[in-house]
C-alpha cells in the first residue's frame, strides 16, 4: 500500500537527454576513441601531480624568533632600592640636579661662496652665453699626418749607424773564465 502512495507522488520524468558518451560514439569513430584512450592511459603515468604545499608555521611565540629576551622575569629586589624607588621627590629638586651654564657668544658671520647677486643679473647673462653654442672644431684628415710620419721615420732609417767609439779609441780587453764545475 505504502508503495502505491510514493509511486502515486511522483511526477512524470521527462525524457533524458543523450549523455556526451553516447553521442561521442555514435559521431566518432570506435577505433579512433580506442586509439585516444590508449594514448591517455600511456600519458597520465607520465605526468607528475603536483606536490601539496606544506603548512607554514606561524611563528607567534617570541622564543621562535630568538627574542626570549623580552619576557619578563621576577627577580629579588634589594629593601634599599626599592624604598628609594618609592620615595616621591618633588619635580624642582630634580629639575636642579644639573644644570649646565652656558656663556652666551657673539659669532660674527662670514660670507661663504661667491657675493650675492641682486636681480640675477649675472645669472641671466650666463644663461643668455649658453644659448650661444661654440663653433664646432674642424677636423683635418689624418692621411696628412700619416704621411708626414713616413717621410720622417724612412729619413730616419736612410740615415748612416754610427759607432758609439771612434775605431781609433783602444779598446779594454775581456777575459772569460770558464768555471770548470760548471761545465757539465
Amino acid at each position: 500500500m505504502g508503495q502505491l502512495l510514493s509511486d502515486e507522488a511522483k511526477e512524470p520524468e521527462e525524457p533524458a537527454e543523450p549523455r556526451a558518451g553516447a553521442v561521442l560514439a555514435q559521431l566518432v569513430d570506435r577505433q579512433l576513441l580506442a586509439r585516444l584512450e590508449r594514448r591517455a592511459a600511456a600519458f597520465e603515468g607520465r605526468v607528475r601531480q603536483p606536490a601539496p604545499s606544506p603548512s607554514l608555521p606561524i611563528h607567534v611565540e617570541p622564543e621562535t624568533w630568538g627574542a626570549g629576551y623580552l619576557k619578563v622575569r621576577d627577580r629579588e629586589i634589594p629593601g634599599e632600592l626599592e624604598s628609594d624607588l618609592r620615595e616621591l621627590t618633588p619635580q624642582a629638586s630634580l629639575r636642579d640636579l644639573f644644570r649646565p651654564v652656558m656663556e652666551s657668544v657673539w659669532h660674527e658671520r662670514e660670507p661663504i661662496g661667491e657675493v650675492l647677486d641682486p636681480g640675477g643679473r649675472r645669472a641671466w647673462a650666463e644663461a643668455r652665453q649658453a644659448l650661444h653654442r661654440p663653433p664646432l672644431p674642424q677636423l683635418t684628415p689624418i692621411v696628412h699626418e700619416v704621411t708626414f710620419e713616413q717621410r720622417r721615420r724612412r729619413a730616419w732609417a736612410a740615415e748612416p749607424w754610427k759607432p758609439a767609439m771612434p775605431d781609433e779609441q783602444p779598446r779594454r780587453e775581456v777575459s772569460v773564465h770558464r768555471d770548470p764545475s760548471l761545465i757539465g
